[in-house]
């Protein structure tokens, strides 16, 4: 199932020019306005474009989308004007949004190929075309390849941004990362049936081999064998085997530090003994998103050649029932002899964590952790689906990630974990229960159950549950997949 680019392909082929735009013969060339630059041109008498926009009803309102043609029949054939509101108001967020919204009415508009005029803005241009072609590649991306009885969407392969060629290895870079976004979407939307734990080592396999990665592999019998046992307990219900996967990038071999980025990756996520109700089932597809995003991110550090050394590390196992399910009360003693009752066995992914967290500080001894997780329905009753969760035994690291989540606007907020919390999951009969008191601080639980297994070592925790998968569109978020956490993590290696 693994492609080396999403299905959906989209724009592919980009270019940059600096010819004039009523030179170019595109079948549309993108205008974004602010409502002063609208007024501005509405009461120019010269050039086209205003006088285009004259015979329009076009107000410059936020996302407002006008495709009209040209008139005068002269070069480009049709205008799509894109309102950006009052310029006082603008950031790169809103910039993003605006041509995502151009891109989704393009693809039903039989368009084969466009240009972009740069809009002038008080924005650096750097900043400025990356946060334009993001917004364009991401708004472009839709999951319908099992659609048989409506038309797909247009696939737009070509597109030319009119700017100077010393861009040019920013647009390349930018289109790299979201490629590899749309590929975790691509991941993260298909079926648990399709995209089991042996598709997940196929996938690390595939992306290892590609971009000469070391690869290993523990199957179900080699973790039993060497004491990760909160792994292989979650995955031991299913037919399919669970697995611990370990990839090194060496970006830079004249450094020693080693940053690990360790993923969930329940492929489905039944509650086992603890069964989910049907509507918490439906979309347990998801969660394997923390996974996704460590594949996405050790493709596209290898990719863009960052100067880093990553351990990338996937927990990966199906929570089914069945009749060798672990159970709840049972005592399951983790990889660094951490025991722990559990209290319920819907509460997988930080067992799963845990035993994967202690595999990779005792055999590669990182300098920094970060885990990223589908973790608890609690953190989107605290943050809803804009933020992320983030638990640190690491202020450091932790303002890093702030700071680079505000950058590309896939923003984390942190949270405490103060003693009285790690009180809450001691267990009466072992060291630790894998559940808090009920309807209290679920997700803090969560962290706080992880800490240990971290041992000394700095460690991040991301629970994405809000941000990964979505119930409707947002901007250039799909519904389903998001991607989200892959630009945080390559905003923040970068820095």
């Amino acid at each position: 199932m693994y492609t080396e680019k999403s299905e959906n392909m989209g724009i592919q082929n980009i270019k940059l020019s600096q010819e004039k735009y009523d030179n170019m013969d595109s079948d549309v060339l993108i205008c974004a306005l602010t409502k002063e630059k609208l007024a501005e041109m509405r009461k120019s008498d010269s050039g086209e474009m205003s006088k285009v926009l004259k015979a329009t009803l076009f107000r410059a309102e936020f996302c407002e989308t006008d495709l009209v043609p040209n008139i005068h029949d002269k070069k480009p054939k049709r205008y799509l004007f894109v309102g950006l509101d009052e310029g006082a108001k603008l950031d790169l967020e809103k910039i993003r949004k605006a041509y995502a919204a151009a891109i989704r009415l393009l693809k039903f508009s039989q368009v084969n190929d466009f240009t972009v005029l740069l809009p002038d803005l008080k924005f650096e241009k750097h900043g400025l075309i990356k946060a334009i072609v993001e917004g364009l590649l991401l708004g472009d991306y839709h999951f319908d390849r099992y659609k048989t009885l409506e038309p797909r969407a247009k696939e737009i392969r070509n597109m030319t941004v009119l700017a100077e060629s010393k861009y040019k290895e920013l647009v390349e870079e930018t289109q790299k990362l979201c490629n590899n976004v749309n590929l975790v979407r691509d991941w993260v939307n298909e079926s648990g049936s399709i995209e089991h734990p042996e598709e997940i080592v196929e996938m690390s396999k595939s992306i290892a081999d590609a971009n000469k990665l070391k690869i290993k592999i523990l199957d179900a019998s080699e973790l039993k064998e060497q004491g990760l046992n909160l792994i292989y307990s979650v995955g031991k219900g299913s037919k399919h085997s669970p697995y611990l996967i370990i990839m090194e990038y060496n970006g830079n071999p004249d450094s020693k530090e080693r940053i690990a980025v360790i993923g969930k990756g329940l492929t489905f996520d039944s509650g086992g003994m603890n069964l989910k109700p049907e509507t918490a089932m439906q979309d347990m597809k998801c969660d394997m998103a923390g996974a996704a995003t460590v594949l996405g991110l050790v493709k596209t550090a290898a990719e863009l050649r960052l100067k880093k050394n990553i351990i990338a590390v996937i927990g990966t196992a199906e929570n089914m029932i069945g009749p060798d399910a672990y159970k709840p009360g049972d005592i399951l003693k983790s990889y660094n002899g951490i025991t722990v009752e559990v209290a319920n066995t819907d509460a997988e992914g930080r067992l799963v964590l845990a035993d994967a967290i202690s595999y990779t500080v005792r055999n590669y001894k990182p300098d920094l952790i970060i885990d990223l997780a589908t973790l608890t329905g609690a953190v989107v009753v605290a943050l809803g689906v804009h933020t992320i969760g983030m638990f640190s035994n690491d202020s450091k690291a932790a303002q890093l990630l702030e700071d680079a989540g505000k950058k590309v606007y896939e923003r984390v907020w942190s949270f405490p974990m103060f003693q009285e919390y790690k009180d809450d999951i001691k267990s009466e009969i072992a060291d630790l229960r894998n559940l808090g008191p009920k309807g209290q601080a679920g997700s803090i639980n969560g962290a706080v159950f992880l800490e240990p297994f971290a041992e000394n070592t700095p460690w991040v925790h991301l629970d994405i549950v809000g941000v990964a998968f979505l119930d409707k569109e947002r901007g250039y978020l799909p519904k389903g997949g998001t991607g989200t956490g892959l630009r945080l993590l390559v905003e923040f290696l970068k820095k």
